[in-house]
């Protein structure tokens, strides 16, 4: 797992995306490494979705699970890796462990999320040192656009999340 850090999002509407890439991007330069692109995700939870009640009770302790792919910023296309992600947020520090999987990001982008492959995610979740008390299951795909900068006094990474939206829910 990665040495805990402090991380903190702040939410605006939509509509605001363009003015705020506008202010950010005079006062920052952007990431290095991965400037922009889209991001897909598939969120676990258990059948009785415990884990989105602790984000939505706004619980001090939280865990999310979650495959995550990339794509062109422009085309959306996917490209590359598949990467399970387990995060665990004590307030607002927190704690990431990111494993690379066999899957790609182009087999995953059309997989129903009634698949029997995404069983295994409890395993993998479970070899990575965590010990959730029910099996987990996809719930919800999310797509969006990212914008990553680094802020220059500090090398804060600022990340501007854009047209953030479901694509898939899991019957």
């Amino acid at each position: 797992m990665e040495r805990p850090q402090r991380e903190l999002k702040f939410a605006f509407p939509n509509r605001l995306a363009d003015s705020l890439r506008a202010w950010v991007d005079v006062r920052c330069r952007p990431d290095p490494a991965f400037a922009a692109g889209r991001i897909a995700s598939i969120y676990f939870d258990s059948r009785d979705g415990a884990l989105l009640d602790e984000k939505d009770n706004s619980d001090y302790l939280k865990t999310k699970v979650r495959l995550r792919w990339y794509g062109d910023w422009q085309t959306g296309a996917p490209a590359g890796a598949v990467f399970l992600e387990v995060k665990q947020r004590i307030g607002s520090t927190r704690a990431k462990v990111r494993r690379c999987l066999d899957w790609t990001a182009e087999e995953l982008e059309g997989m129903p999320l009634e698949d029997p492959r995404f069983l295994a995610v409890s395993r993998l979740v479970a070899e990575a040192g965590f010990r959730l008390p029910r099996p987990l299951r996809p719930s919800i795909c999310l797509e969006y656009r990212r914008r990553r900068y680094l802020e220059p006094v500090t090398g804060t990474r600022i990340c501007l999340d854009q047209d953030i939206a479901p694509v898939r829910i899991h019957g």
